[in-house]
């Protein structure tokens, strides 16, 4: 009986142990978070170049869609100055870059949206807004 017993507990123990040694396999959506959330606190705020701060990006897991924003500063800071033409060329430069990136080569494979939010330093306003779908960057 003893014997029967000990047996019983060694076998309680390894299931206890290989239960405890198996890992839920994390989720896209869990990982993207967690990769967004880690960027976040390593890279931003980050100054891309003289007018423009990155300022965080952010994953939607509802519409799959991940989102920069940036604050524009000093000369870009006006309403009068984006222009529709440079609205246009900044739209095109976007797209271009999407097109090419081989970073975001895994979130487009996963046929992720992207948008881009350009906001007023001073104001804090939406100045421009920019949103890329599968379709439009696997032309």
């Amino acid at each position: 009986m003893k014997r029967g017993l000990t047996n019983v507990r060694w076998l309680s123990l390894l299931c206890l142990l290989a239960l405890s040694s198996c890992h839920r396999k994390q989720t896209f959506e869990e990982r993207m978070l967690e990769e967004i959330a880690a960027f976040n606190q390593r890279e931003v705020p980050k100054r891309m170049d003289e007018v423009t701060v990155m300022d965080s990006l952010r994953y939607e897991p509802e519409s799959r869609s991940i989102a920069y924003f940036y604050t524009l500063e000093g000369l870009a800071d006006n309403d009068s100055v984006l222009t529709e033409e440079l609205r246009d060329q900044q739209r095109e430069g976007l797209l271009g870059n999407l097109r090419g990136s081989i970073q975001l080569k895994p979130y487009k494979e996963q046929g992720l949206s992207f948008e881009y939010c350009y906001y007023s330093h001073k104001s804090g306003k939406l100045l421009m807004r920019f949103a890329f779908t599968a379709d439009d960057y696997n032309q």
